[in-house]
């Protein structure tokens, strides 16, 4: 290289870097600048502002629709907002939502308004931020009117004297409402209300009560009081299960509020012949508390939970050590299972599962014994598919030659026990099975036997007639919990 090159080219490099890190600089200024301009904050604060404006202009109900008012609270309304010196917000909603807000407008830390966010949209950006493009979905005003508008005389008689004493007693007439879903109570009575077209039940009380405490319930059971004139929250509950799981809350009908259904990609293997468990994902809105469900998994038990924020998440499917014997039969599935193990080793003709003798001179039926593995498999799943390829293959050709003590089967075990539906469970299932070379020594496959440790999947067999004749279940799939082929059977 000639003299001065290296510093050329240290020089032509270093340029490049600096004006990469330029751009790299304007590209991470840009997306903090997207980030902070798609806050749901900043939708708020434009919205008080138009609402401020046209409030000092008493043009307010060109913003909001003042309709679900009477007359008199429209001009007291108007008279709050026009005079109001500070416009604040805070979230109402229960915490913060990627989907959804309901922000509370203050003037003068009176409620005036209560204004709904939705997110139409997000975007990722820079791998770690989420832009989103919140729009304002709905506005509506609140009325906290508390109106001194007339006396209730009553008299009282001392019991010093005879003569009547006349006694003037201030009545205020309170006007609020609530979401229709909620009952209120005041002194023990239920209050009626008239339902108005935004989902609202407006309440109209009288009393003499300065600061009159109600007694608030939810769908859920919950039960708060509530200060006349305080702001009252409350959030929406999201639960996630198996859908095989049950949620209860007393006489609610909790179906009705699943609003989603995923199905678990892990089972598109058996879709076409077995309805399995998704996720079930249910809403609770308007919860004044976090309700106390009662959640019972797939085998009718009732879980323990924990509320992280509003959302309960309880996604795996509970176990039981054992499999029920009103379920199925431990020795069965073991022999079932045995079945596949003995079929890919080309021993099942030989072989009789049931008394565990050995007969090495049987003759192959010409089919490797596919026919008998099969009457234990699920017809046309991918289990039976492999099954019909392995048989064809010249894989089979090349077991090594061997055979089997009776029995060969040992360290057998059945465990965790897990149902999906009354047609479909698994359990896991392992074993070893000895294998003899032609002199007596044991045939070991890469220094080990033939061992089976996979999670064994079962599907209720429609054609069992309570006999012998045919299994009551058959073997749907199989997923190797050693993380080897099962279908590996030795090497010549």
């Amino acid at each position: 290289m000639k003299k001065g090159g290296f510093w050329k080219i240290y020089r032509i490099v270093l340029c490049v870097l600096v004006i990469l890190m330029v751009f790299f600089l304007a590209y991470i200024e840009k997306c903090l600048l997207r980030y902070e301009a798609a806050q749901p904050e900043k939708v708020i604060e434009a919205e008080i502002a138009v609402l401020k404006e046209a409030a000092q202009n008493n043009v307010i109900g060109t913003e909001l629709n003042l309709g679900t008012l009477s007359e008199e609270e429209q001009k007291a309304y108007k008279d709050k907002v026009r005079t109001a010196k500070e416009w604040t917000y805070k979230v109402l909603s229960g915490g913060y939502s990627e989907t959804n807000q309901t922000y509370g407008i203050y003037a003068d830390d009176t409620l005036v308004a209560k204004a709904d966010l939705a997110c139409k949209s997000s975007e990722i950006v820079m791998a770690i931020l989420t832009v989103n493009d919140w729009k304002l979905a709905g506005i509506k005003p609140c009325s906290t009117t508390r109106i001194a508008d007339s006396t209730l005389t009553v008299t009282q008689t001392p019991a010093t004297t005879k003569e009547p004493t006349e006694i003037v007693v201030k009545k205020f007439r309170y006007t609020f409402s609530l979401p229709e879903e909620y009952k209120v109570s005041f002194n023990d009575e239920v209050l009626t209300a008239e339902s108005t077209a935004d989902g609202m039940s407006k309440y109209l009380l009288e009393s003499a009560a300065e600061k009159p405490v109600f007694s608030v319930s939810d769908t859920y059971g919950s039960e708060i009081d509530y200060v006349f004139g305080d702001t009252l929250t409350y959030s929406d509950i999201i639960v996630k299960v198996p859908s095989n799981f049950v949620i209860k809350s007393g006489d609610l009908d909790t179906a009705a509020y699943v609003v989603s259904l995923q199905n678990d990609a892990k089972f598109d293997w058996c879709k076409a012949y077995a309805e399995m468990p998704g996720v079930a994902t249910y809403n609770f809105p308007k919860a004044l508390t976090q309700p106390d469900f009662e959640i019972y998994d797939n085998f009718g038990n009732e879980l323990a939970y924990e509320y992280v924020g509003n959302t309960i998440t309880l996604t795996e499917q509970s176990a039981l050590a054992e499999v029920p014997a009103d379920m199925a039969d431990s020795a069965e599935l073991l022999k079932t299972t045995q079945m596949w193990s003995l079929f890919l080793t080309k021993d099942l003709y030989k072989y009789d599962v049931k008394t565990g003798k050995y007969n090495g001179s049987a003759e192959d039926p010409g089919d490797k014994g596919l026919k008998q593995m099969r009457t234990v498999l699920v017809p046309d799943s991918y289990l039976d598919s492999v099954a019909v390829k392995y048989a064809k293959s010249v894989d089979i050709t090349f077991i090594s030659s061997h055979k089997l003590p009776t029995p060969c089967f040992v360290e057998e075990k059945v465990q965790n026990f897990i149902k999906y539906s009354d047609d479909f469970f698994s359990c896991d299932i392992s074993f070893e099975k000895i294998m003899l070379r032609n002199n007596g020594s044991e045939f070991l496959i890469n220094g080990e036997r033939d061992k089976l440790n996979s999670t064994c999947y079962f599907y209720r067999n429609k054609n069992y007639d309570g006999t012998d004749n045919s299994p009551k279940w058959l073997l749907a799939e199989l997923v190797d919990k050693l993380g080897t082929d099962d279908t590996q059977t030795g090497e010549n």
